[in-house]
């Protein structure tokens, strides 16, 4: 977790990132694969905390959706990655799950969440398939890719809410 400056057509701006990017990187796994994914947190305990609705903003923690079947011990929304700390994560791909399919992963530490977030804090997650990508392989088919859209536009009037995120 890193701080990048992301611009825009008409502005730049700092935001909270995985590896410097909005998404974050592609995870791919294979159905019944362990997957470890680390979490180092680079941000600083300045300003971690402003106010009584926005805390631990500089702290974060991982949640996925869409990998199924998965303990509270793995998806550990109440784990917490303080500023200069590592988190590791380790999710055992269900083995019996539909063949390919796409998660996503996010941060989800209350306080921080909607700022990360809305930040661009947020990556696709690839279930692949070993017997599906031998078909395609043999076939000679293109290979799927995951696309991630994102829509960051300003607010006419210019508000103190003046930066909308939307997913189209």
């Amino acid at each position: 977790v890193e701080v990048a400056e992301m611009c825009l057509p008409s502005t730049c701006y700092f935001t909270r990132t995985y590896n410097g990017s909005i998404p974050g990187p592609t995870i791919v796994a294979r159905r019944g694969q362990l997957l470890h994914i680390t979490i180092v947190n680079t941000l600083s305990d300045k300003h971690n905390e402003l106010g009584e609705n926005l805390k631990h903003l500089n702290s974060t923690n991982l949640h996925v959706h869409g990998l199924h079947h998965l303990s509270p011990f793995q998806d550990d929304v109440d784990k917490v990655i303080l500023p200069g700390e590592t988190g590791t994560y380790e999710y055992a791909v269900p083995p019996f799950s539909s063949s390919s399919s796409m998660a996503w992963y996010h941060p989800h530490l209350h306080g921080s969440s909607t700022v990360q977030t809305a930040g661009g804090m947020f990556g696709v997650l690839l279930v692949d398939d070993e017997e599906e990508a031998l078909v395609l392989t043999v076939q000679n088919c293109p290979i799927e890719g995951a696309l991630s859209i994102k829509d960051m536009q300003w607010n006419d009037d210019a508000q103190d809410d003046a930066f909308d995120w939307k997913i189209n």
